[in-house]
Order: C-alpha cells, then sequence, then structure tokens
C-alpha cells in the first residue's frame, strides 16, 4: 500500500478489505472506457495517472467482453471515491462492533475515513 508520501504520478491502489465494500455500477452498463480503467466508473470523467485510484481488477458481470478475458478494470477520481467510501464507511460501521466503540482502532474503518477525505488510506 503506498504512503502519504508515495509520488503523485502514479495511480494508488486502495487496501483490498476496502475494494469489496465499494459497491460498484454493473459493467453491463458502463462504458468501454469505464471497464478498461480510462474513466471513472461513475462520473465517466477521463482520468490520468495524477487522478485515478485503481480499485482492483474485477471477474464478475463482464462475461460479454471476450476481449478482456473476463475481467474488468474500473478506477475512479477521488471526489467519487470519496462518495462511495462515505456509504461503505456508514455501512461497515453499523456493522462492525469496534467501529461502534472507536473507529481508529479498525483497520478497514480507518481506511474508509482516509478515502471520504479524499486521502490514500
Amino acid at each position: 500500500m503506498p504512503s502519504e508520501t508515495a509520488s503523485s504520478s502514479t495511480t494508488y491502489d486502495i487496501p483490498p478489505e476496502v475494494e469489496g465494500l465499494l459497491v460498484l455500477p454493473s459493467p453491463a452498463k458502463l462504458t468501454p472506457d469505464q471497464v478498461r480503467g480510462a474513466a471513472c466508473v461513475w462520473g465517466a470523467e477521463p482520468l490520468t495517472v495524477h487522478t485515478a485510484v485503481d480499485l482492483g481488477v474485477r471477474t464478475t458481470g463482464l462475461s460479454a467482453e471476450p476481449d478482456l478475458g473476463g475481467r474488468w478494470y474500473p478506477r475512479a477520481c477521488r471526489p467519487h471515491i470519496a462518495v462511495a467510501a462515505n456509504c461503505a464507511l456508514q455501512a461497515h460501521v453499523g456493522e462492525c462492533e469496534q467501529c461502534v466503540d472507536d473507529v481508529t482502532q479498525c483497520a478497514t474503518g480507518m481506511a474508509l475515513a482516509r478515502l471520504t477525505r479524499g486521502r490514500r488510506p
């Protein structure tokens, strides 16, 4: 996982435990640029190495795209990640006893909280 001081000239990944908590649109409803990660999966704006957040390679919901081998590569911009992370954080806190007591003691809760502020996890 990249640190806060990591180069801003490359995309950054989010922690694997957070990837599954972010609700993504169905790949069948996305443009080819969104499916291959060239555009934000939520907003469709073009992404660059400076603006993209890598959401991990996905293997579900794209069987109709043989060129991609059944894989798709969602990426997003920081503003849309913040919105999605806030939704995920609200759902997570409601189910995580550790977060109810103190969100700073839960790695997943902290990673989502950082994403809601547009920071690297």
